[in-house]
């Protein structure tokens, strides 16, 4: 598998021995010679809503040197990090957004580059044709 090894990701071992795909959750199953190793793809059936999206890590703790990765998301979402009071935080547009295939991903950060308050949060994820989702999220932010 040419730009995975064992060195660069979550594969067990380099010698692989099978692989399956399943497209709808997005998901490599490799079976090496030290056991099966999964791996999140970004290809597979695209997606046309938000009713799978998942959220993590959940809690999410800050500082982190992981982004909080929102999943199952439409190609080409944006998201806008918002309090529960109605104001708007951070927005991340789909030109400027770090994704990885069906994922989004957010740094804790607000959109002065300051790493945002222990509190709750709502994060509001749409896309251009009009569809949104709306999801709480937690953050805890140990500095």
């Amino acid at each position: 598998m040419e730009g995975f090894n064992s060195l660069n990701s979550d594969l067990l071992s380099d010698e692989i021995r099978d692989i399956d795909f399943d497209h709808k959750k997005n998901l490599a199953y490799i079976a090496t010679s030290k056991g099966v190793s999964v791996l999140k793809i970004p290809f597979g059936i695209p997606k046309n809503d938000f009713t799978n999206v998942k959220i993590f890590p959940s809690p999410y703790y800050i500082p982190s040197n992981n982004p909080m990765i929102i999943d199952g998301v439409i190609y080409e979402s944006s998201f806008k990090v918002i309090t529960l009071n109605g104001r708007v935080i951070r927005e991340i547009t789909s030109e400027g957004a770090p994704k990885d295939g069906q994922q989004l991903k957010w740094d804790g950060r607000d959109s002065k580059g300051n790493y945002v308050a222990t509190g709750v949060y709502l994060l509001m994820i749409y896309h251009q044709d009009g569809k949104n989702a709306i999801e709480k999220i937690t953050v805890i932010n140990k500095s």
